[in-house]
């Protein structure tokens, strides 16, 4: 046994979330390569992942006894949940990352991109940090992030050695799912195969079944051949798109388990999915995936990490939600089997196509669909996750020069880049001139507001709809500094460091 104490992460959400800690435990494996790694998790969810991911030793979240008896080097809690924080607290560790009970019983959270990740629930419109990312960076450090990046698709596959990356594999056991080259092997013939995901973790995220009915049908037509998938919770809306298309000897939903949609996935020419778990592990996995982004969820924050994938969602100006607040949500109309559906998924089905026939690769142009806009994943200059159009598509300037202009403040503050990054980011806000001017209407309200609770005669504190009672462009820096300031007890320093902040910006402004 390694005299190595293990890093434990606290990672007790959904698969997908799983999926995205796999970068993480990849760039901990590789930074300490004899030290183990152990992950607790939710055992409905590593169950079909473990002999797939990275080599590490997956404990039940119930079994705290297992860590209570353990002395372990870093703990890095990327977990919400109040347990989660206990268990940080609890263990004999060397250092906590991540949320953990405070002896007061309060929560603190240590590391800023952990508690810029917290910041921004419900404040994640203007988000350019992936989670994964976010998952990783205060454990490794900026160059263990840049080193992150999974491998780009492969194409069709067939392409398995049988290790999938899991114990016994020989060179790449640390990169997800045993990324391999293609090697021939099994290479199915006939047309171009295309995979359908109807499932999602709530109705909002996922189209109904109607939708990918036409969707199967319009690809039926023109020369592909669909297969409707889908976890064991998915067989009836499975079933129903699969009667309504005509097509049901093409449903294969509930039949795979985890390991085996990777093998058959990788047979397919595409596919297509909602955000969801078996999209990260997809994509991971190199099958060229298509993400219908619809419902409450952001691309930036969950698309799919790797590089080489496509995100489809409504061009509406409120996407990238947190959770929807209209009655009727614009994102996910078209697919929602009223009217626009069968047109919606018939464009959809023509993308499709072309993506499978090469238009759209290789950083080409693919087709336009009226009312979407469809992104390639891709990585920045930095070596960081980023969504590029690839229909041609101009976006949004204000809204891109606020999500700009707080990916600069923040990647500063992180250590990605200087400050020169922050002042070429706020000359993309300057040249939209209402968006300046509140700007500077709004930054030396707050520097004001923030001067008085400082010296409020009760002690300094921050009201609660200190958060949200911001004009929404503000937000991700208010909900932070909220956070920052109540995770420091609201000591003097860290007044003087959020107003600082808030002068470097007001600097910008002023110049």
């Amino acid at each position: 046994m390694s005299a190595e104490r293990p890093a434990l992460v606290l990672q007790m959400q959904r698969m997908g979330d799983l999926v995205m800690t796999f970068p993480l435990l990849r760039a901990l494996a590789r930074e300490r390569p004899q030290r183990p790694v152990w992950v607790v998790a939710e055992r409905p969810f590593y169950e079909g992942l473990a002999p797939l991911g990275p080599q590490v030793r997956y404990v039940q979240s119930e079994a705290v006894s297992t860590l209570l008896n353990e002395r372990f080097g870093p703990v890095i809690n990327l977990s919400h949940r109040p347990v989660a924080a206990r268990i940080a607290a609890m263990v004999e560790s060397e250092a906590v990352i991540g949320p953990l009970c405070g002896a007061d019983g309060a929560t603190y959270i240590r590391g800023e991109a952990l508690l810029y990740r917290a910041a921004i629930v419900h404040n994640n419109r203007a988000n350019r940090f992936h989670w994964a990312e976010m998952n990783a960076l205060d454990a490794v450090g900026t160059e263990g992030l840049r080193a992150l990046t999974p491998p780009p698709p492969v194409g069709r596959a067939g392409t398995d050695d049988g290790t999938h990356g899991g114990a016994g594999a020989p060179s790449r056991q640390n990169e997800p799912f045993g990324q391999n080259e293609p090697s021939g092997q099994n290479e199915p013939s006939g047309q171009p195969r295309v995979g359908l995901f109807v499932g999602a973790s709530e109705p909002a995220k996922r189209p109904e079944p109607a939708f990918y009915a036409h969707l199967a049908r319009r690809l039926a037509d023109l020369g592909l051949t669909p297969y409707f998938l889908g976890g064991p919770g998915d067989t009836e809306p499975a079933a129903q798109a699969a009667r309504m298309a005509d097509l049901e000897d093409n449903n294969l939903a509930g039949r795979f388990s985890l390991a085996e949609f990777v093998d058959f996935g990788r047979t397919l020419d595409l596919f297509v999915t909602p955000d969801t778990g078996p999209m990260h592990v997809a994509s991971f996995a190199g099958i060229r995936t298509l993400d219908l982004s619809l419902g409450p969820v952001s691309p930036w924050d969950t698309g799919p990490f790797p590089p080489g994938h496509f995100v489809l969602q409504a061009a509406v100006s409120c996407a990238n939600c947190w959770r929807c607040a209209r009655d009727a949500q614009p994102c996910r109309t078209p697919y929602a089997g009223g009217a626009g559906t069968e047109a919606l998924a018939a464009h959809v089905a023509g993308l499709a196509a072309a993506l499978v026939r090469g238009d759209g690769r290789g950083g080409a142009e693919a087709p336009s669909l009226p009312g979407m806009r469809l992104f390639r994943s891709a990585r920045d200059a930095h070596g960081l996750y980023a969504l590029r159009p690839a229909d041609g598509r101009a976006q949004p300037a204000a809204r891109e020069a606020v999500a700009g202009l707080w990916r600069a403040f923040f990647g500063a503050r992180f250590g990605l880049w200087d400050d020169a990054a922050l002042a070429a980011a706020w000359r993309a806000v300057a040249a939209q001139p209402r968006l300046a001017q509140a700007f500077g209407r709004t930054l030396p309200r707050l520097g004001a507001g923030l001067s008085q609770a400082l010296r409020a005669p009760g002690g300094p504190a921050l009201p609660p709809e200190f958060w949200f009672g911001h004009p929404l462009f503000l937000r991700p820096l208010t909900g932070f500094l909220q956070l920052f300031l109540q995770n420091a007890n609201y000591a003097p320093p860290a007044f003087a460091d959020a107003l600082g902040g808030i002068e470097r910006l007001a600097a910008l402004v002023r110049a």
